[in-house]
């Protein structure tokens, strides 16, 4: 049931007198499983990031991972913390500060989870994590722990969340849950033996009702029936690759987060339609709050 845990990443400075270690950043950045080609591809023009994908975890025959294994991950370690632009990057989900990246062996894997958040790893994240994140209160900082699980284990995500959260509580023994607006949230993907456990980094910002949180779109003022989350509606606008010129249309645009994202990367004319009339009216809300950053119409 040990972890075989990838070390944190180092990098060595050498001269004829002495060896000195830098530390280094260690970010996973979360996208759709699928299209990380078309993310990396984004991070690396727009943002000039280079990072990796991490291979997806194999399903069994018959074996569905559900949102777990919507997920793609990619991965990217630094000497210094990331930019803005990369963790705002309009292809991305969620970034995190990794804690633990690791693959479970068999037997007691809730006990090797938890087993693998050492003391080294925990403060190397948080040490991310406060490059970021504007400083905790000086008393009483508050987190809390969201899971993702997916595979064949003898527990649940809550059970997961629980183990965590003492292990969290054993390392930061002054600090309470809060399961509303925490200062620092602890995210855990389990997909089979595939383990991920990462501080959640701003401009992201968690929510109750979803172990994946918010993702920031100033403009979307009405997204209570958004039918795909809008790092997706992004991925697909430049996996579509429109020209200026064009005219796009989506026929079930819902609240139009696909229409405006097309229109926030080219000078395109985008059409988003829905039998809905009260997703209409909330997609021209949309459309009128992003139309100050359009480089195209909807």
């Amino acid at each position: 049931g040990r972890p075989r845990a990838l070390s944190l990443p180092v990098a060595f400075a050498c001269d004829a007198a002495v060896a000195a270690v830098v530390l280094m950043h260690d970010y996973a950045l979360l996208t759709t499983a699928g299209l990380e080609s078309v993310a990396l591809d984004a991070l690396a023009s727009e943002c000039g990031l280079r990072a990796s994908a991490l291979p997806a975890p194999t399903a069994r025959k018959g074996e569905s991972f559900g949102s777990a294994g919507g997920l793609g991950i990619l991965v990217a370690s630094r000497q210094e913390p990331l930019a803005a632009c990369a963790l705002s990057a309009p292809v991305l989900q969620a970034a995190l500060a990794v804690v633990v990246r690791c693959e479970v062996e068999d037997g007691d894997v809730l006990a090797a989870a938890v087993g693998s958040v050492s003391e080294e790893r925990w403060r190397s994240a948080m040490r991310t994590h406060a490059a970021h994140a504007a400083p905790p209160p000086p008393s009483a900082p508050s987190f809390r722990i969201a899971s993702l699980r997916a595979g064949q284990h003898d527990f649940d995500s809550r059970a997961l969340s629980s183990a965590l959260g003492a292990a969290v509580s054993a390392l930061q023994p002054s600090w309470r849950v809060d399961l509303e607006a925490p200062d620092v949230c602890v995210l855990a993907l389990l997909v089979n033996r595939s383990l991920l456990i990462g501080a959640l980094l701003p401009p992201f910002s968690p929510r109750k009702s979803d172990p994946l949180p918010m993702e920031p779109r100033q403009w979307l003022l009405r997204g209570e029936r958004a039918h795909m989350r809008p790092h997706r509606a992004a991925l697909l606008a430049r996996l579509l690759a429109p020209a200026d010129g064009e005219v796009l249309l989506d026929p079930t645009g819902g609240v139009g987060i696909l229409a405006i994202e097309a229109a926030l990367l080219a000078s395109v004319t985008a059409h988003s339609v829905d039998l809905d009339p009260a997703a209409c009216d909330a997609a021209r809300a949309n459309a009128a709050a992003a139309a100050p950053r359009l480089r195209g119409r909807v």
